[in-house]
């Protein structure tokens, strides 16, 4: 895995860390967001994105289930200050509003899916992300094999992997992918340090 790897944040994280409609679900997706808005080691390796449609999503469930407007402003402003250099906002690269739409429809149609992880999946595609967090992995399982690197989990499975991959770098086991693959004795590197 490269420095600097692009992780994009599913909807369904945010609400989630928002409702505590679902208790388990609630509390991992706070600790995997209190961990990529302040864990500085995290934010070395990773580069983390969501988007507009996110935004809009999360702020229409609030407000279903508040029932209040000055509620769901407050709160989606407070959101907005917290990721504010966190978790950058993406947008589509498609220059015109036609060329949007008939993307997503291609999307929509090659992929099967419902309209919100259409967009979702076509910001994925368009911006080549290499992690899409999420509690609905099945929903993506056709956007896997159309991005064979896209390595798809939940927020819980994530934290565990960054926690496997610092423990490797701490023992010294993580030297192997940090050696260059056109060193001559690369091969016999790495067979030293398994």
């Amino acid at each position: 895995m490269a420095y600097g790897t692009n992780v994009y944040i599913d909807t369904n994280v945010f609400i989630s860390a928002y409702s505590r409609d679902e208790k388990v679900q609630y509390t991992l997706s706070r600790k995997f967001l209190n961990e990529v808005i302040k864990g500085e080691k995290l934010q070395i390796r990773y580069s983390f994105f969501t988007s507009g449609f996110t935004l809009l999503e999360l702020v229409a469930n609030i407000r279903r289930k508040t029932g209040s407007k000055d509620k769901t402003r407050s709160l989606a402003w407070q959101l907005k200050q917290s990721w504010k250099n966190k978790i950058a906002m993406i947008g589509f690269k498609t220059k015109s509003v036609p060329k949007f739409f008939e993307e997503l429809v291609e999307t929509a149609i090659e992929l099967g899916i419902t309209t919100g992880d259409t967009i979702h999946s076509q910001l994925i595609m368009d911006t080549k992300m290499d992690y899409l967090i999420t509690w609905n992995k099945k929903d993506f399982l056709k956007l896997r094999k159309k991005m064979k690197h896209l390595e798809i989990m939940t927020p819980p499975e994530f934290l565990k992997m960054v926690e496997n991959m610092e423990k490797r770098e701490r023992t010294g086991k993580f030297k192997e992918l940090l050696l260059d693959k056109n060193d001559m004795n690369y091969k016999s590197k790495k067979e030293t340090i398994l």
